[in-house]
């Protein structure tokens, strides 16, 4: 973000703390000239409960300390190498890395068979390492599909490959219909329980004299 939009941004959220009222992450970044997703990254690194709090699942308001700070405090704090890195951050790249890092995680368990609850976290991490990739894919090649919903957070990882794999075509169904039972799975481990899915039956001693 140019300092400009520094300057915006600073200007915006005073006028809503002076107002008291409520705002969106598409109306700061607008207010900023400045892309929704990296708003997004943006808040969660530097501006959350700092200048800002989300009041709500859609709203936001601008907190007592952007009044404490003059404009070219502001700019300075937000000039910080630390935040410049952040909003130069490519959201996709940045989405892709920990998708990597996710399914290097679940493989690596995956090569322990001796740790209890394996198969279940490996279900975990995979769905989470294949929702991080799908949004870098969209992110990436169709910008112009929003991630987020209304209320800040981002879509839910049904919607994210239905959107994906509608893009794609039928030659890609068969992967979704495999990401779904699995899927299924994970939230079955997540939300509740599942019985033993390991695809072995425990080692037992066996004579064979």
């Amino acid at each position: 973000m140019p300092k400009e939009g520094y300057k915006k941004t600073y200007h915006f959220l005073k006028k809503k703390y002076e107002d008291k009222s409520l705002f969106t992450f598409t109306e700061l970044a607008e207010a900023a000239d400045y892309k929704v997703t990296s708003i997004h990254t943006y808040f969660r690194n530097s501006l959350k409960n700092k200048f800002i709090s989300q009041k709500d699942k859609n709203k936001l308001i601008a907190l007592d300390e952007i009044d404490s700070f003059s404009e070219n405090e502001f700019i300075q704090y937000c000039s910080q190498k630390k935040v410049d890195d952040i909003l130069e951050l490519d959201l996709s790249d940045y989405l892709r890395e920990n998708s990597i890092q996710c399914m290097l995680s679940a493989i690596e368990l995956h090569n322990k068979p001796n740790i209890s609850y394996r198969y279940q976290t490996v279900a975990i991490l995979l769905i989470n390492s294949w929702e991080l990739i799908l949004k870098s894919y969209i992110t990436k090649y169709y910008p112009d599909i929003n991630i987020f919903q209304s209320d800040g957070h981002s879509k839910p990882f049904e919607k994210i490959l239905n959107c994906v794999i509608d893009q794609l075509g039928k030659e890609y169904f068969h992967i979704r219909e495999n990401l779904i039972v699995l899927y299924e799975y994970r939230c079955k481990f997540i939300h509740f329980y599942e019985e033993d899915i390991d695809p072995l039956s425990p080692c037992v001693n066996i004579d064979y004299a």
